[in-house]
């Protein structure tokens, strides 16, 4: 990641995702306050926009295979399911987060593991291959209320002795 202000005031945060043979670059981008027709400038700014969604992913994950909120359904995709799987164990990006204190939920698609990190802003980016280090229990959601907990797409925050198994592997 790489971050600047310019002499302006607007800022750049760019972060770079590796993958065998890409690389995909994404720019958040912050301008010089604007004409505002709020009577406070400051109200809103993606500074605030990016603590609250930060603090939602406090309040909601519980764990890595229990909870998560409305903005995680609003990611961008970085899948690795063929073409690299056997070079990129998805679980790095996991290991990424916690050293980075940032929150991140564990899915299983079928025999792909799905892992929705937060960035530093708190928008959310869903990972998508395979890994050998993940939980081994990782609860499956799908989109037409398939999932583990019904439709509330949460994971394993009811089954304790999962919930329990996963802690002492983690």
């Amino acid at each position: 990641m790489k971050s600047e202000v310019f002499d302006d005031g607007s800022e750049v945060l760019v972060v770079a995702l590796y993958k065998p043979d890409n690389i995909v670059q994404i720019n958040f981008w912050q301008g010089t306050t604007a004409v505002n027709p709020m009577e406070d400038d400051d109200l809103w700014t993606p500074a605030l926009w990016e603590t609250y969604m930060l603090g939602v992913h406090d309040e909601e994950f519980v764990s890595s295979t229990c909870g998560n909120d409305q903005w995680l359904d609003n990611h961008y995709s970085f899948d690795c399911t063929s073409d690299c799987q056997d070079v990129i164990d998805i679980s790095v990006y996991a290991d990424q987060a916690d050293k980075l204190g940032l929150k991140y939920h564990w899915w299983s698609v079928g025999p792909v593991a799905q892992l929705y990190v937060s960035d530093p802003t708190g928008w959310m980016i869903q990972f998508g291959g395979m890994t050998s280090s993940g939980p081994s229990y990782k609860p499956t959601y799908s989109a037409d209320c398939k999932s583990d907990d019904g439709c509330e797409g949460r994971g394993y925050c009811n089954n304790h002795a999962i919930n329990f198994v996963n802690w002492l592997t983690s």
